[in-house]
């Protein structure tokens, strides 16, 4: 009996920490694919297309990215940065407790 009132945490504790990873991996792929694009991309037409797909792409994934985009260039980005993580690891939080209560 008390194993099947743990069951249902378990998966909540397992969805919940493949949310953490997915809510932060997310972020943290796409900002080293942003910083790589400004490193190693020295064509203008080519690093617009390179940054054009990865927004297209990147709000798929990171929905809360869109907060970004109307930061400012201080250190006020570095707020912005960690809402927009915070609410994705929110949101995939939401999604895998949602999947984890689903599948049991």
């Amino acid at each position: 009996m008390s194993s099947e009132r743990t069951r249902p945490l378990a998966l909540l504790s397992k969805a919940a920490k493949f949310a953490l990873l997915g809510g932060i991996g997310v972020p943290v792929v796409f900002l080293g694919i942003w910083q790589a694009i400004e490193a190693f991309v020295s064509d203008v037409g080519t690093k617009l297309d390179a940054i054009i797909w990865l927004h297209e792409f990147q709000l798929m994934l990171w929905p809360f990215s869109i907060v970004l985009l109307g930061s400012p260039e201080d250190e006020m980005n570095l707020v912005f940065l960690l809402i927009a993580v915070a609410g994705n690891i929110l949101l995939y939080g939401i999604i895998g407790s949602v999947i984890a209560l689903g599948t049991r």
